[in-house]
């Protein structure tokens, strides 16, 4: 597989697992306006966040800042609002996540 392909598997495999959905949960589903507005603002750091993993341009650091994100004041707020909307997280999928680095030899 080519460093680009495993780039761009890690990159998939985010989208699938954590990015997109949180980005396509609809305001519906929620019926109190605090969870509305926390939706709206966890939509935007989610955004931020997979606008940042798509420029990086190695696997290698894909998986590393995915690492870093779970230890860093930002990624630990994020998954706590996205906890509280019942989103999955980083730190749902670390373990598969990992796997599929091993797997990638990445």
């Amino acid at each position: 597989m080519t460093p680009d392909a495993k780039r761009d598997a890690l990159l998939n495999f985010l989208d699938v697992q954590v990015f997109l959905p949180a980005l396509n949960t609809g305001l519906a589903i929620y019926t109190d306006a605090g969870d509305r507005k926390l939706l709206a603002n966890v939509k935007k750091r989610v955004d931020r966040t997979r606008v940042r993993y798509q420029q990086y341009a190695t696997a290698t650091e894909v998986a590393a800042n995915f690492l870093k994100d779970l230890d860093s004041k930002f990624g630990q707020d994020l998954a706590a609002d996205m906890w509280s909307l019942k989103l999955q997280r980083f730190e749902d999928i670390k373990k598969p996540f990992l796997s599929l680095c091993a797997k990638l030899g990445v």
